[in-house]
């Protein structure tokens, strides 16, 4: 019955001493979905947002991932819904 007690005591005090690891980070994602022709995508410039993110202490790659998506679909498929193009 000791040797129950004195190893239920000995749990306990080795438990709360796991529960101090750091919690998983959490990565933000920020998407974007675009329909620019191909060369109006090169003169969008995201830089200035991501130096704004900057400055609120997120790193890409870190804490936050931004990923864009671009469409080549004709201008008529643009203001109707996806499935009526397909």
């Amino acid at each position: 019955m000791s040797v129950r007690i004195i190893a239920l005591l000995a749990l306990l005090l080795v438990l709360p001493a796991t529960g101090d690891t750091q919690p998983a980070r959490r990565v933000w994602r920020i998407g974007f979905l675009g329909d620019a022709a191909r060369a109006e995508r090169l003169a969008i410039n995201f830089e200035p947002f991501r130096a704004g993110l900057r400055e609120l202490g997120y790193v890409e790659g870190q804490n936050i991932a931004i990923e864009e998506r671009w469409t080549d679909a004709p201008s008529a498929c643009r203001s109707s819904p996806p499935i009526s193009c397909a």
